[in-house]
């Protein structure tokens, strides 16, 4: 018999003399099932030398496998204790750069600032701060790394300045390295582009040549209009043009943080709207719509948005990370899941939650930065991000998954 299964999004075949032996050809492997598991359905994959789930749609994944460890501990500073929103990117083969903001509380602290470390990977250890970003008097608030194309590596920071009130952004703001994050120089803000300043980018991706960035203006910045944008640089961030208002694009809705990932000859888009939903979107590659979803209204176990929305690619799957309530928000505490997406149904496979099983009070925290590890001929999924549990300040965190067993 031929069986095709939604979960291991392969064809699968066996007989009734090798059953529970069968062969997946998506794996290009013989895998044995353990008939004993139903609702979360154990393999054992012979090329992987690993065992392998298949879940059932609609229910979440606990993961069997879980490391936590402490990076960086807001209880060991004697200042500046609140640390939040870490980034990573590659730096070589066994490390990494770690940045976050360290501060007095979320939001509306003077003087918080930027620390960049050293992350050494083999070891799962914090070498620094190697470099500490600071502006007198204001607020550096929420960064994001864009590694060139030539190489170069850039920190986006979101300036703000603590005054009574809305939220006041003062423009992005760019730190450079051109020594592989060992030092950075000022550059300066960003400026106006087209007409149109901004104040916060979410991502950054390369290809090829060209580095596309997902970036928010407001109304009070040059050009008056409160959108999420694309604009696009051809010289290694040296200049910047203007691509597409997202915003106005998916129908005017009010998006907040976003992300992308290439797909096909377009891109997937996942996006936070300030109608408490999270949606997905999928365009060609000049970014107009072709199809979009809103997953909060089709799935119960996404009861609003999902914070920081973190979308990526690995093995020709593609995946949603992010801060999540499975239930109401008012009576159920955050998590941080991890969604496996159909990019051309739009919809979502299978789901697991990484934190907060427990349902502690998290009260802050999970903008979330994964990597990859490789060890002992197995594959893990570590997360780094931040936590603070009953409004003590959040500590920044790395969590360790085998991603044969979320994948």
């Amino acid at each position: 018999i031929f069986l095709w299964d939604p979960s291991l999004e392969s064809w699968i075949f066996t007989t009734p003399k090798i059953y529970q032996n069968l062969y997946a050809f998506t794996e290009g492997s013989w895998i044995y099932y353990f008939s004993c598991t139903v609702e979360h359905r154990l393999f054992y994959s012979f090329s992987l030398e690993d065992f392998i789930y298949g879940v059932t749609e609609g229910t979440p994944l606990y993961p069997g496998y879980k490391s936590s460890e402490v990076l960086l501990a807001s209880s060991g500073l004697a200042e500046k204790s609140y640390l939040a929103f870490p980034v990573t990117l590659r730096r070589g083969e066994d490390d990494l750069l770690l940045s976050f903001k360290r501060g007095d509380a979320h939001s509306k602290d003077a003087d918080a600032f930027w620390e960049v470390y050293q992350l050494d990977t083999p070891s799962e250890t914090i070498i620094g701060p190697t470099a500490g970003l600071h502006i007198p008097g204001l607020i550096l608030q929420i960064g994001e790394w864009i590694r060139f194309p030539k190489g170069d590596i850039s920190l986006y920071i979101d300036v703000q300045d603590p005054v009574d009130g809305p939220t006041l952004r003062l423009g992005l703001r760019e730190y450079r390295s051109i020594d592989n994050g060992l030092n950075f120089q000022e550059n300066g803000e960003v400026g106006v582009i087209a007409g149109v300043e901004y104040g916060y980018l979410f991502q950054g991706i390369n290809i090829g040549s060209t580095t596309y960035a997902l970036v928010m203006t407001f109304d009070y910045f040059a050009g008056g209009r409160r959108s999420v944008d694309v604009i696009v640089s051809n010289d290694n961030g040296t200049s910047w043009t203007f691509a597409k208002n997202l915003t106005e694009e998916f129908g005017g809705i009010q998006i907040n943080e976003s992300s992308l990932v290439p797909y096909e000859e377009g891109f997937l888009m996942a996006t936070r709207g300030y109608d408490n939903v999270v949606r997905l979107h999928r365009t060609d590659r000049q970014f107009d719509l072709i199809d979009e979803t809103v997953l909060t209204n089709d799935y119960d176990f996404i009861d609003s948005l999902i914070g920081r929305p973190r979308l990526f690619e690995r093995d020709g799957r593609y995946y949603l990370m992010g801060r999540n309530w499975t239930e109401p928000r008012s009576t159920h505490p955050m998590q941080l899941c991890l969604f496996r997406l159909d990019p051309e149904k739009l919809t979502i496979r299978s789901y697991a939650v990484l934190d907060n099983e427990e349902e502690a009070e998290v009260t802050d925290g999970y903008y979330s930065s994964p990597y990859w590890q490789e060890r002992d001929g197995k594959t893990y999924l570590n997360v780094v991000t931040y936590k603070g549990v009953d409004g003590n300040d959040p500590d920044i965190i790395r969590l360790e998954f085998r991603w044969n067993e979320l994948r």
